[in-house]
C-alpha cells in the first residue's frame, strides 16, 4: 500500500520553546536521480540537517523528475519554517517546474499539483492555487484532499471579498465613528521619526490613505485604520482582517507567522509601515473575487493602538507529513 504525504501547516509558539523540523532519511542508491528520501516530521532543535540537505542536493545538478519533485518538498518545508523566505518559494516552485520539464509524466502527479498549489495559496497566488488544487482532484478523483482544499480556499475568498465589499457589515454610523476617531497619535512608533526598517534605518514614514497605495512594497509608507473585522480558517494561517482608513477605504491585512492566541479586535487601531500591497482578481469556476489586501510577515510589524506587539504574539510555522492511503 503506498503512502501519500499531505502538507499541512500548524502553528507553534515560541513561548512553548517548540521547534520543527522535518528529518530526511534517504536511502542508499549510486544514483543521485532516484534518491527517494523517507519524510516524517520530528519536533527537534536540528533545522541544520534540512538546510544541508538542499544544499548539498541542489549543485548536484539533480535532474530526475522524481528527485525534483523531492527536491521542490524540501524547499517548500524550508519555506514555511524560515518565516516565509521568499528564496526557498522560489526554489521550490522552480524544482516542481523542472521536474515537469524533464519528464512529461511529473505533470500527472496529483502530489506536486498539491504541494505546490499550497505553496502559491500562502505566497497569495489564489488563482494558481485553486487551479493546482482542481488539478491535483481530477488527475485523483478518489483523494479527498484537494478538493477540500480547494473548497476551503473558495469558501474563505467568497467571505472575504463579501467582508471587504460590506467593510465588516458595520452600521454607517459606526463606520463614520471609526473613521473620525483616528489620531495621528494611533501611529505610535511610525509616527515620530522612530521607525527602524529592516536593515536597521530610522526613517520617517508618510501617512498615506489605502487608495493611494502601489502594488508591492510602499517604502517610506505608513497606513493607519480601525479594524472592521476579523476572519479565520481552520488552518488559522494567515489571520486575516479588515482595515478601514480615514477615507472609508477598506482593504484585507493578512497576517503571518502569529501564535495562535494573538488577534486583533473590531475597533483596534492599526498602523502598518512600509505595506506590501496586492490586487487579487480570481475567476474559477464560475466564481468572481476581487478585492485589496495587504501582506504582513510577522504582528511584531505592526502597531495596535499605539503600541508594537510583545516577541510573544509571533509564532513559528511547523510543516507536518499527514500519511494518507491511496
Amino acid at each position: 500500500m503506498q503512502k501519500r504525504a499531505s502538507l499541512e501547516l500548524l502553528n507553534i509558539a515560541r513561548t512553548k520553546c517548540h521547534c520543527g523540523i522535518c528529518q530526511w532519511c534517504c536511502d542508499s542508491c549510486e544514483t543521485k536521480e532516484r534518491i527517494i528520501p523517507r519524510m516524517y516530521l520530528r519536533v527537534s532543535t536540528r533545522l541544520s540537517k534540512l538546510f544541508r540537505w538542499t544544499s548539498k542536493m541542489a549543485p548536484l545538478g539533480v535532474s530526475g523528475p522524481q528527485a525534483l519533485d523531492i527536491l521542490g518538498n524540501a524547499y517548500l518545508s524550508l519555506f514555511f519554517v524560515t518565516k516565509q523566505n521568499p528564496k526557498m518559494s522560489q526554489q521550490a516552485l522552480n524544482a516542481y517546474g523542472q521536474a515537469e520539464k524533464v519528464d512529461k509524466t511529473a505533470s500527472s502527479n496529483p502530489d506536486l499539483h498539491l504541494n505546490r498549489a499550497t505553496l502559491l495559496k500562502y505566497e497569495e497566488d489564489f488563482q494558481g492555487a485553486l487551479e493546482g488544487f482542481s488539478h491535483a482532484a481530477a488527475l485523483d478523483p478518489a483523494w479527498e484532499e484537494p478538493p477540500l482544499r480547494e473548497r476551503q480556499l473558495l469558501d474563505f475568498l467568497d467571505r472575504l471579498t463579501a467582508l471587504v465589499t460590506s467593510k465588516g457589515k458595520v452600521k454607517a454610523k459606526k463606520l463614520q465613528h471609526l473613521q473620525s476617531s483616528l489620531r495621528p497619535a494611533d501611529l505610535g512608533p511610525c509616527g515620530d521619526g522612530r521607525y527602524q526598517t529592516p536593515k536597521g534605518e530610522k526613517i520617517p514614514l508618510e501617512l498615506q490613505p489605502l487608495s493611494a497605495l502601489k502594488p508591492g512594497m510602499n517604502a517610506a509608507v505608513v497606513v493607519l485604520g480601525k479594524v472592521v473585522f476579523s476572519l479565520t480558517t481552520e488552518e488559522r494561517v494567515p489571520f486575516t482582517f479588515g482595515l478601514l482608513d480615514s477615507e472609508g477605504s477598506c482593504y484585507a491585512v493578512m497576517v503571518y507567522n502569529m501564535a495562535e492566541s494573538w488577534g486583533v479586535l473590531i475597533g483596534d487601531s492599526v498602523a502598518i509601515p512600509e505595506p506590501n500591497m496586492k490586487q487579487h482578481h480570481i475567476q474559477h469556476k464560475g466564481k468572481s473575487f476581487s478585492f485589496s489586501s495587504i501582506r504582513v510577515e510577522t504582528p511584531l510589524s505592526l502597531v495596535v493602538n499605539k503600541k508594537v506587539p510583545g516577541p510573544n504574539s509571533q509564532a513559528v510555522a511547523v510543516v507536518a507529513y499527514k500519511p494518507q492511503s491511496e
